[in-house]
């Protein structure tokens, strides 16, 4: 057996360093294999991981170092967090739906796209679809299973990057690991896959040690486990949007926590005074703060007693360092910076349109590497289920659904335009108006084939045959004894 790679996540492992090939049976071999090759790396890549997700949730680490007793700068460093790459990773993510799965020559979803819609990835696309991108790399599961019915079906799941350790013959160029080790939801049992079973172990003791439990025949003819990459280079390293930019967006809380430091401390005037007779006691110091900051006139019957204030510190160097950084950030997430900062102002449509080009192309990356594994993940879940022709069909793809925010006006002005004068089927642009999803695309292209020049002539020549209940149209009626149906759907009963 050739050597075994880990797919090597951005500042991971080197993906050169190989694995020993693992034992082919189960038992106290593979645990050992296991707990000795195996386990330690999935230990460090889930460190690396979890430190990304304290970044993309906002809870990542503090800017500075503070003493527990600073009640006021710690409450002042908790403010200065800021969830700015979680931002950033839910801008691309929400412009990322699949909405279809079909061949470039059919106008319907293939079969494959009900195993899709049973195991609601209308919904879960979006997880992994966000863990890929702020991570660099996610998964999804497919095996055999029951549907509600009792009937076989194909279970797809979506797995976190930081339960599964996948190993590759070839990181870039394999469709499918070799094997790979997944932490199960409950955190208990770990799960061994190769391409015919899976291997079940109880979790780890303090020496890393792997305790098999039993072995599963799953069947499906390939390691079930299929991945979805952000970015890749030719040594197999994914790289996600979220750790390349950890140290412009730590510049930012930095920056912020410096702001609210001279917000909180030293944002106003400071009255002095010189040459006042000392205090006698604490009630009259006191007494004398409370002139000096609350008395819009100050007086005093000594000549040598001089009163003068001490400016506040200006936050307008803080507020442009945040700007500043802000904008870096943006500019690596190839982003428009107003998707930052909220400022829109006195920008031509053209210009907006023009920022937002290097955002298209790097959605568009996103779009084909992702595609290409759902693609891959709908032929193995229809495999799995029996439907040979969905299997083998490598020409159908994915369809992303239109999230652009604009107007309906300025998309219906711009497709007319586009169907005029370039001769584009009208129909073929319905599916891209703003609001107009699949099912909305597909009952006007039915009110369409109703109200088509032949149905028409139909229904005027026989208007018995009725309305859009034709048997020309999309939602034709039952027939008589004779073949001939009924306006209303209700036959004539029989002689």
């Amino acid at each position: 057996m050739p050597d075994i790679v880990n797919p090597p996540p951005y500042g991971g492992d080197d993906p050169r360093d190989p694995l020993e090939a693992a034992p082919s049976d189960g038992g106290k071999a593979l645990a050992e294999y296991i707990g000795n090759e195996v386990y330690p790396k999935w230990s460090r890549e889930k460190d690396r991981l979890d430190r990304i997700a304290l970044w993309m949730e906002g809870n990542q680490p503090y800017c500075s170092k503070v003493g527990m007793r600073d009640v006021e700068k710690r409450a002042l460093l908790e403010l200065s967090r800021s969830p700015w790459l979680g931002l950033s990773v839910s801008i691309y993510a929400q412009a990322m739906y699949v909405d279809g799965y079909r061949s470039p020559t059919d106008r319907e979803n293939s079969s494959a796209w009900d195993i899709w819609t049973a195991n609601n990835f209308q919904a879960h696309q979006i997880s992994v679809h966000r863990a890929a991108i702020g991570f660099g790399y996610s998964f999804t599961r497919a095996l055999p299973g029951v549907d509600f019915r009792g009937k076989p079906t194909t279970m797809i799941r979506g797995v976190h990057p930081g339960r599964i350790f996948a190993m590759y013959d070839d990181p870039v160029a394999d469709d499918y690991p070799v094997n790979a080790l997944e932490r199960m939801p409950d955190n208990r049992t770990w799960r061994w896959y190769d391409d015919n079973v899976w291997h079940e172990f109880d979790n780890p003791t303090d020496g890393g040690k792997f305790k098999f439990v039993r072995t599963v025949e799953h069947g499906v003819g390939v390691c079930p486990i299929i991945r979805y990459v952000n970015q890749m280079d030719l040594d197999g390293r994914c790289v996600g949007d979220v750790e390349p930019v950890i140290s412009v967006a730590a510049r930012i809380d930095k920056t912020d926590y410096d702001r609210l430091l001279v917000q909180h401390y030293n944002s106003w005037k400071v009255r002095t005074a010189t040459g006042l007779e000392p205090a006698e006691d604490d009630a009259e110091r006191q007494d004398d703060k409370r002139k000096l900051a609350q008395d819009d006139i100050l007086v005093s019957s000594n000549p040598d007693v001089k009163f003068g204030a001490l400016p506040e510190t200006s936050m307008k160097p803080f507020i442009e360092a945040h700007e500043s950084d802000v904008e870096s950030l943006a500019s690596m997430q190839q982003l428009p910076s107003h998707l930052f900062t909220g400022k829109v102002i006195n920008v031509s449509a053209e210009a907006l349109a023009a920022s937002r080009a290097q955002t298209t192309q790097k959605l568009l990356e996103k779009q084909v590497s992702m595609g290409v594994s759902h693609a891959r993940m709908l032929r193995l879940a229809a495999a799995i289920a029996g439907d040979s022709a969905a299997a083998s069909d490598l020409s159908a793809r994915v369809s992303w659904q239109d999230v652009e925010v604009r107007s309906l006006a300025q998309a219906a002005d711009a497709y007319g335009k586009v169907a005029q004068q370039l001769g584009v089927p009208k129909e073929f642009l319905w599916g891209k108006l703003p609001g107009f999803d699949a099912i909305d695309v597909e009952e006007m292209r039915g009110m369409a084939l109703d109200n088509d020049p032949p149905t028409k002539f139909l229904r005027e020549e026989f208007p018995e045959m009725g309305g859009g209940n034709s048997p020309f149209g999309a939602n034709a009626q039952l027939a008589n004894k004779s073949g001939r149906p009924r306006a209303d759907g209700v036959n004539p009963p029989t002689q």
